[in-house]
Parts: structure tokens; C-alpha cells; sequence
């Protein structure tokens, strides 16, 4: 008998992010994406993007079919390439037109019409048109002969439609650490819970996805770290890098606080004469209520020249802190006094300088940081750098297909 997927089953995020006070996001920021994802003129572009795809780039009729979501995984599509060929979900114009440079034997796929369906059902809290949508990513997954889907969070709404048709359909999923995992990630926000495999960056996030979830032992893979990094030393002294992040997105109280944390150490360093400058998240929506921060916000530059250039990395939790250390920076996790209150409470970083929210305490360790010549250590347990990566995925993708 064919299941019926429920509105607690697909949506469970959304039930997440309410039991953890952050129900501002499906309240305000994903009202506003669902207005402007659907602009009328965006959507018959997509629809006929989607079609010129189709018909003007033939794949390899021999090589296995792979489906993604996003662009995430771009060192994988780039290695992988000659092997098998790739089917990329991307809602954004702008981001396929980016990463064209990489085409061989990829094409990409617009999925608005399944978004829609399924925000009908989220809106109105009536299953009819997900369901729609999820025999709609069926018949695509079928015609398009996919083996294998691989996604780097399965809690997002299309995500997760996504994960139940490839089941249905009887094509594995496997899940992809995409950011960092701690025990928070799998406890509070169930992450990586849905899938059949799940390919780690380390024994530590496999160690403690196989403890909380009590899942088999040969259904998670280490992988290693799945980007590109490039060692070396910084090119600029004194100067700090500060990761933005998109609390405010989620909990507006959260958003703040961390803004103010922010303004805290660009004060810090404006009065040593340290250079500052606030990377933005990629999901955070910048506003005036950034203030002095503002005219040292850094937009559309490479994270391997924002991490090149500074000497200092400072943030919460990133796993650009991790690629940060992993190239020999030194890096400064701020501890907020008030964390436990927005139900996170792991600083799970071993080989960062741990410091209070307390202008004095960063102020001071800032000091003794730039007069020091240390560079971070990250033990291959917390985080593995996978020098033979490339066979690594075409062992495990081969071990699927078989």
C-alpha cells in the first residue's frame, strides 16, 4: 500500500523551528521568499529555461544519472563530471548562470512549479497539492533514469519532498554533511534523520550521528572535508575577519544579539587599528539596522580571498571557522551568555579561542592573539582532509549504483 505522507512528516522543520522560539522565519522570511519566488515573469523564465535545457544539452546516454540539489557540492560535480552525469536542482537564475563554467555533463532543473504546490500545502495546511508536487518529482526522477540523489540537508520543504519521492521510487538518498554537525544538530533539529546514507566529514560527526540515532554502521561514510581550500599564510596583518550569520532570519531577538556582538569587535578594532570586515552569510538579508557595520560589509567575494587576506577569523559557529583553521588561521568562537536560552548550547569547536561576549574579554584576547605567531590546530578526527576525496566519492557512488 502506497503511503500517505503527512503535514507533520514534510513540514517538521517548521514544528522544529517553533519548539525552538525561531517561528519568526516561516512567520516573516519565508512568507517574503514565497512572495518573490512567485514573480510571474521569474516563473515562465524558469519554465522555459527548463525546456531549452531539455533540448539543447544532450547527456552522456551511457553514464549513470545523479541528482543534486544546488550547487553546494560544486568540487564534486567538477571531479565527477567525466563519470556520471549531473542533475542539479537550482531555484536561482543567477547561481546556474555562475557555475556554467563548469558544465560538461550537467543540466539543471528549475523545481518552481513542485515549490508552489508545495507552499499551497504549507500555506493552507491541506496535503492535496504536496502530494501533487511529490508525484511530479516522481515522474521527473523516472523519466530522467536518476540512481542516486544526493542532498545536503533534508529538512527544507522541497528537500524533503524530494527525499520521499526518491523512496518511493526506490532510488537511495544519501545525505552529505554540507555544515557543521554537532549534537544539538542531530538532537534538536534532527538532522541527516531521514536518509539512507550518510557521507560525513569526519569520525567525530559520524561517531555522534551514530549515537543519537542509533542508525547501522555501514550506512555512514567519512568523507572528509567536500570543498576546496587553499593553505597558505595571511596576506594582511592585524586584520579581522567577522562571519556574519542569519539569526535574524530565524529569531529577531537571536539576530540582534549577534549584531551587537558584531558592532562590539568593529568598535574593538577601531580603536586598536585593526582592519574589520563583516562577511555576510549567505542567507542573510542585510538592512539598515547594520549601522556602522555597513561600509565594512563584503559582498560577492570568494571565501578563499576573504580567508587568504585576514589574520584573525572571528564567529559562533561556521563552517567557515573549520576552513579557517584548517588553512592555518586563527580563529575566535564568541561564547554568548545567553545561548541556552534559544536551545543551543554546544560550543563545539576544540580548536578555537573561546571567549565571553564581554567587550573587555574579546578586547584582551584580540591583543594577545595578534602578538602571538600560533596558527589553529584541527585534530583528523574533529575534521578530515581527504587527499585521494575524488576516488573516494567514485568508490562510494559506484558501491550505490551496484
Amino acid at each position: 500500500m502506497k503511503k500517505i505522507i503527512t503535514y507533520e512528516e514534510l513540514f517538521e522543520n517548521e514544528i522544529i523551528f517553533n519548539n525552538l522560539g525561531r517561528e519568526y522565519y516561516y512567520k516573516k522570511t519565508y512568507v517574503e521568499f514565497c512572495k518573490k519566488n512567485n514573480n510571474c515573469v521569474i516563473q515562465l523564465l524558469k519554465t522555459i529555461l527548463n525546456s531549452i535545457e531539455n533540448v539543447l544539452f544532450p547527456l552522456d546516454k551511457d553514464a549513470p544519472n545523479i541528482l543534486m540539489i544546488d550547487y553546494i557540492f560544486k568540487r564534486i560535480i567538477k571531479q565527477q563530471e567525466k563519470n556520471y552525469n549531473f542533475f542539479i536542482i537550482c531555484n536561482s537564475i543567477h547561481q546556474m548562470k555562475k557555475e556554467y563554467r563548469y558544465r560538461e555533463n550537467f543540466r539543471n532543473h528549475f523545481p518552481h512549479k513542485w515549490e508552489t504546490l508545495i507552499n499551497k500545502s504549507f500555506f493552507s495546511k491541506n496535503m492535496y497539492c504536496a502530494h501533487k508536487a511529490i508525484e511530479l518529482i516522481k515522474q521527473y526522477i523516472t523519466k530522467n533514469n536518476i540512481r542516486i540523489v544526493i542532498i545536503g540537508n533534508d529538512k527544507l520543504f522541497l528537500e524533503k519532498a524530494v527525499i520521499f519521492a526518491a523512496r518511493e521510487c526506490k532510488v537511495p538518498v544519501v545525505i552529505m554533511q554540507h555544515g557543521v554537525y554537532n549534537k544539538d544538530s542531530f538532537e534538536k533539529l534532527h538532522s541527516a534523520y531521514t536518509c539512507d546514507y550518510f557521507w560525513a566529514w569526519s569520525d567525530y560527526t559520524k561517531d555522534i550521528y551514530l549515537d543519537v540515532y542509533n542508525k547501522e554502521n555501514n550506512s555512514v561514510k567519512v568523507i572528509g572535508y567536500p570543498f576546496e581550500i587553499v593553505r597558505g599564510r595571511p596576506q594582511k596583518k592585524r586584520t579581522v575577519l567577522f562571519l556574519g550569520n542569519y539569526y535574524a532570519n530565524v529569531n529577531k531577538i537571536e539576530g540582534e544579539r549577534y549584531l551587537n556582538i558584531a558592532k562590539m569587535v568593529y568598535d574593538i578594532c577601531i580603536k586598536k587599528e585593526y582592519i574589520f570586515t563583516y562577511r555576510p552569510h549567505p542567507s542573510e538579508i542585510i538592512d539598515d539596522s547594520y549601522g556602522i557595520l555597513l561600509k565594512s560589509i563584503r559582498k560577492g567575494v570568494p571565501l578563499a580571498e576573504d580567508l587568504k587576506y585576514n589574520e584573525i577569523v572571528i564567529g559562533d559557529i561556521s563552517s567557515v571557522m573549520l576552513e579557517a583553521g584548517l588553512i592555518g588561521r586563527k580563529v575566535i568562537q564568541i561564547i554568548w551568555s545567553d545561548r541556552s536560552k534559544i536551545g543551543f548550547t554546544d560550543p563545539i569547536y576544540s580548536f578555537t579561542l573561546k571567549c565571553s561576549d564581554n567587550y573587555q574579554d574579546i578586547e584582551q584576547l584580540l591583543d594577545n592573539v595578534f602578538n602571538k605567531d600560533d596558527e589553529a590546530f584541527i585534530d583528523d578526527y574533529y575534521l578530515k582532509v581527504n587527499d585521494n576525496f575524488e576516488t573516494t566519492i567514485f568508490n562510494l557512488i559506484n558501491e550505490l549504483l551496484n
